[in-house]
């Protein structure tokens, strides 16, 4: 069975092998504006960009980003990446587009960014991996998750403890991610989009924050 295009939207035909989950335009555009409300990033980096949705909000809306650097490690991925690359750089800014996994890449980026911007891996502990990794290059994180990533002690311990939630939206309703070829809907399931920083003390094990919180229907 071929593969299935939407005006403006990746391919909705994902390896599962990648944990691909691909994100709807209109929540990339969205998360983008949500992220640059109360300052406007630079310097951007997407560490498992896909066909680069989450970013293409970034080519029609640069506000002040001037660097767009965006990783995957999937070649059809990375073959789209440089096309939109390619569009990007004729009109504003760096865009950078790298073949990789973005866990074993970041000991080599000697670039610090103003924001990663994610809709990462959600099996096997990879959004956690990918959240801990993105704040030692970037200043903050922002992105999509499960809202589970949010509860359970193995994730305070391992996460919680180290990074802090400083704005949140529940989103009312599921988003569009895409079927897999055996027609998975394995992504279906509460979801959320973080903004994330750096704990204040390394390990600590408690501390009051104040996080905005909103609802998109």
């Amino acid at each position: 069975m071929s593969a299935t295009y939407l005006p403006g939207m990746e391919s909705e035909r994902r390896d599962l092998s990648k944990s691909q989950w691909f994100t709807d335009p209109k929540l990339a555009r969205a998360v983008w504006l949500w992220a640059n409300r109360y300052e406007q990033a630079e310097s951007v980096l997407e560490p498992a960009a896909g066909h680069g949705a989450l970013i293409r909000p970034i080519y029609e809306l640069p506000m002040r980003c001037a660097h767009v650097m965006a990783v995957d490690i999937d070649h059809g991925c990375v073959t789209a990446l440089h096309q939109l690359a390619g569009r990007a750089r004729q009109r504003h800014g760096v865009w950078q587009v790298f073949e990789a996994d973005f866990l074993d890449l970041w000991t080599e980026l000697t670039v610090r960014f103003d924001l990663v911007f994610m809709n990462p891996p959600y099996e096997d502990g990879k959004a956690e991996e990918f959240i801990l990794r993105g704040l030692r290059v970037g200043r903050r994180v922002v992105g999509i998750f499960k809202a589970s990533i949010q509860h359970g002690y193995e994730r305070f311990t391992g996460l919680w403890s180290q990074a802090v939630v400083t704005r949140e939206v529940k989103l009312a309703r599921r988003p569009s991610f895409g079927i897999g070829a055996s027609g998975s809907k394995g992504g279906e399931t509460d979801f959320v989009v973080l903004e994330i920083v750096g704990a204040p003390m390394q390990g600590a094990s408690g501390f009051e924050r104040l996080v905005r919180t909103e609802t998109w229907p």
